[in-house]
């Protein structure tokens, strides 16, 4: 397909490359400023002179380059953070809040202002509270006075990158707000849309709440209402490794199958509205819809998609998929550069142009005469078609990959769909006594379903496969090479070099994979909590101090740890004494007390300093928890974990 026929496709892909190169490279923004300028006055001159198609697209090319890196400049200087004052309270408002069923309450907040004794200083910024309250809710304006920090990453193994995940959403700095810590100063009313927004948003919750059990409800909330707040740690694991993790963040999927249904059931009535009314009325109502689950990445992309293309089809204008797509990518990224950076929009979009690329001919491969198998051949072909485009991704974020994804992709076509039309059955129907609570009913039996299938798949042998680790570069090489393959699939000499570099380089990542599945290491996790692991072989060895709070947390830095170094875990609370390890030809002694622990084999001494009394300095290396004094002798896990690799003996 030609370029000049998919112009918002190669607009889009310009505007990634100008904001990519600003944030790869520090410039001078009166530069670019100065830069761009020329470059329009340089292409309204080309527009009186006969030249070169080339060459004017050239020119064209390089000053949307340009307007990319502009964007990107302004974006930074608008939310770039001042120093943080740590020692005035913050004049703050509330923009959301999470559920009061929380002991700790996320908040996206803004600041307005720093208060001090003798001076306020307005200064406006995004910030992420946690409050220890239940009554503070969207609108309300606070005094706070509790320590704000920048968000930061921990360094520990197989961390997911907070700072760049926030700094999508424009949030650079978090902070705990205790019910002694924040005082209420006035409430400002939300526009009449926010508000109404709002109460549907608590409308529709409410009924499910009424209708539904706990763990069917934290599940029904993500996948109708784009709320995964009420999921459980278990629940999310469990969709996460079985491949069923997109059900549950609203998505294409989800608004796809609204607006079918919408369109299916108004057309029932074709005496009161016609076709196009029915379309239209459909169009709005997905756009409230998208209102209500907080217009994510994945469900503008697919709101301004299908309302392009709905919209052709209601006036006889057929546009082009890949147009659309790129049409409203541009729209998000003109809304917010760094949207580009945020990974349910680069998921999203590669699911997409998979599914555009390659659903046909994976679909034409088997032709099934039943029509019901056929529509399960089909939704699977779906899946592998996206599953193509963004694997390098998924790996490259989630270090693991769900083996029977088709299986669960079968199930997920089924089920997600049925809860979808089940519970808008149940929001229109609710107000009806008997028959509201039967769609209930069934909506509960449902859901209860599908969990059970999920963890089913779960549960298979080698349903997931952790320990791919790939750097950036190794992903901008397969998605090149892949590109290259799509836009010269019919020029042999160029399609078996890009094959062949494509199994090269999954054939390295298969190799790493095996490497770290048999990597010996010890790691002391930066934690307050003395958390540490021993990984010999295929066996990881995790202790943690005596601490309630502690068992929780070395659960969560072992999860994240075994999907890049994937092995059979043992947790155990250390104990006062000393503790042997030993594995084959690996042997390491701990010795614990209230202070320290001390690592040894014959190739180390390592102590981990726990509190603050002194110890003997004499051992090769000390190694100090977080919340310690800073020693510049001293190793500081605060700047991360300590990582040391292990030889046999």
């Amino acid at each position: 397909m030609k370029f000049y026929k998919i112009p918002f496709v190669l607009i889009t892909l310009l505007l990634i490359l100008g904001i990519e190169f600003r944030n790869s490279i520090e410039v001078n923004d009166l530069l670019i400023f100065t830069l761009l300028v020329v470059s329009f006055l340089i292409n309204f001159l080309l527009l009186k002179f006969d030249l070169l198609r080339k060459i004017q697209l050239l020119f064209y090319s390089v000053s949307i380059v340009l307007i990319g890196v502009f964007f990107l400049s302004t974006a930074l200087t608008e939310n770039k953070n001042e120093e943080l004052d740590t020692k005035s309270s913050r004049f703050v408002e509330i923009i959301e809040i999470g559920s009061v069923d929380r002991v700790w309450r996320k908040a996206l907040v803004k600041s307005l202002a720093y208060v001090s004794a003798n001076d306020v200083t307005i200064s406006e910024e995004l910030l992420l509270l946690y409050f220890q309250a239940s009554t503070i809710k969207v609108g309300d304006q606070l005094l706070i006075n509790s320590r704000i920090e920048k968000i930061e990453n921990k360094g520990n193994p197989g961390e997911f990158d907070a700072v760049k995940y926030w700094a999508t959403k424009k949030i650079y700095s978090i902070g705990f707000v205790g019910e002694s810590d924040y005082r209420i100063i006035d409430h400002v009313e939300e526009s009449w849309l926010i508000m109404n927004s709002n109460a549907l948003r608590n409308s529709l919750s409410s009924t499910l709440k009424s209708n539904l059990d706990q763990e069917q409800l934290g599940v029904g909330q993500a996948l109708i209402l784009g709320n995964k707040e009420l999921l459980s740690t278990e629940i999310k694991t469990s969709f996460s490794r079985a491949g069923a993790m997109h059900v549950l963040a609203v998505s294409g999927l989800h608004v796809g199958i609204v607006l079918a249904f919408l369109i299916f059931v108004l057309e029932r009535f074709p005496r009161i509205f016609s076709r196009r009314a029915a379309i239209l009325i459909s169009i709005l109502f997905i756009w409230i819809y998208a209102g209500i689950t907080g217009f994510s990445p994945s469900v503008l992309r697919a709101t301004i998609m299908f309302s392009i293309i709905v919209f052709g089809d209601v006036f006889g204008k057929q546009s082009s998929l890949f147009n659309s797509l790129g049409f409203s990518a541009f729209l998000m990224i003109v809304w917010n550069p760094l949207i580009i950076y945020d990974i349910g929009f680069q998921l999203s979009y590669l699911a997409m142009l998979g599914i555009f690329l390659f659903y046909a001919p994976i679909s034409k491969l088997f032709f099934v005469q039943n029509k019901h198998l056929r529509k399960i051949w089909n939704g699977t072909a779906v899946g592998i078609a996206a599953q193509i485009t963004t694997v390098p991704l998924t790996l490259y974020y989630f270090h693991q990959f769900p083996n029977y994804f088709a299986l669960t992709n079968i199930g997920m076509m089924i089920f997600a769909g049925l809860t979808m039309v089940l519970g808008l059955l149940l929001f229109a129907l609710n107000w009806l006594p008997y028959i509201g609570a039967f769609v209930g009913i069934i909506l509960g039996i449902s859901l209860s379903i599908m969990i059970w299938f999920v963890s089913w798949v779960e549960s298979l042998p080698g349903s997931v496969a952790k320990g791919f680790v790939i750097s950036e570069e190794m992903v901008l090489i397969i998605y090149g090479s892949l590109m290259i393959l799509i836009l010269f699939r019919k020029n042999r000499k160029v399609i078996v070099p890009s094959i062949l570099s494509l199994i090269l380089l999954f054939s390295l990542m298969q190799y790493k994979r095996y490497s770290n599945l048999k990597q010996n290491e010890l790691v002391v996790f930066n934690s307050n909590d003395l958390i540490v692991s021993v990984k010999i072989g295929n066996k990881i060895f995790c202790f943690h101090d005596e601490k309630d709070i502690s068992a929780k947390r070395t659960h969560y830095l072992m999860s994240n740890y075994q999907n890049v170094k994937p092995g059979k875990l043992t947790i155990t609370r250390l104990k006062k004494g000393s503790t042997t390890i030993e594995n084959g030809d690996c042997e390491i002694e701990l010795i614990y007390n209230e202070d320290q622990l001390n690592i040894s084999n014959n190739q180390f001494n390592y102590t981990v300093r726990t509190s603050y009394k002194a110890i003997n300095e004499t051992v090769d290396t000390i190694i100090d928890l977080p919340f310690l004094q800073k020693n510049p002798s001293h190793i500081q896990l605060s700047k991360g974990a300590f990582v040391v690799p292990l030889n046999n003996r």
